[in-house]
């Protein structure tokens, strides 16, 4: 079930959509702990490598079925730490590999970030964690951030224009999610968890398919 709710994600009413084309993808199989403890352990987990590899990571097959670039994949267990280590070295090396946007060959670790875009993180995610707020409108995140600014010096921009820069920087580095589409440029998604938490449901549910087609899910 997850592996098809995930694979879903890709696909709105049979047609195939992508929002970050050419992303490096990492599967990484929960509750290793779990799944250790059945006999037949060893052939399963091989037998599900070996759809992995072949749906995903073959990318004569993943290209054709609009799948994004797949990696890797990781067994792990956050109860026992199986594999933690690995996959934070993991996660790091591929990582490590990317390029800036539009560059041909600075690295991303060598990328300079203005620092009111780290202090603007710092205030939102301040902000979330007091609020217990979870998503904004459009004129809701601009009051938030005109008193964010009124309250710290360094966090100060000349226009609009910087202001959705740094919201990017900020969905780009999976802080906050804000989608340029028409029908959710509204939204600002200030706990991606609560987003991705929202999507499995709707997935999921067997009578979501007129509200999600529809823009009337949110």
């Amino acid at each position: 079930m997850p592996q098809k709710i995930w694979c879903s994600c890709g696909f709105i009413d049979g047609e195939e959509y992508t929002v970050a084309p050419g992303s490096s993808v990492i599967l990484v199989g929960t509750h290793h702990d779990q799944i250790v403890k059945l006999k037949n352990y060893r052939q399963l987990s091989e037998n599900f490598q070996s759809i992995i590899y072949k749906r995903f990571m073959d990318t004569s097959q993943s290209e054709k079925l609009g799948y994004p670039k797949v990696l890797e994949s990781i067994e792990i267990s956050s109860k026992t730490g199986y594999n933690i280590k690995q996959l934070c070295t993991l996660i790091y090396d591929i990582a490590g590999q990317l390029l800036v946007p539009n560059s041909k060959d600075q690295n991303i670790f060598q990328q300079r970030i203005p620092a009111k875009y780290i202090y603007l993180e710092e205030a939102l995610e301040e902000y979330r964690i007091n609020k217990k707020i979870s998503m904004l409108n459009d004129k809701e995140y601009q009051e938030l951030i005109k008193e964010i600014s009124q309250q710290k010096n360094h966090v100060q921009f000349r226009d609009y224009v910087e202001l959705q820069q740094a919201t990017k920087w900020l969905h780009v580095n999976g802080i906050i999610v804000h989608f340029e589409d028409t029908l959710l440029s509204n939204y600002y998604f200030l706990d991606p968890q609560y987003l991705a938490e929202l999507l499995a449901q709707l997935i999921a549910s067997e009578q979501t398919n007129g509200l999600s087609r529809h823009g009337n899910s949110l």
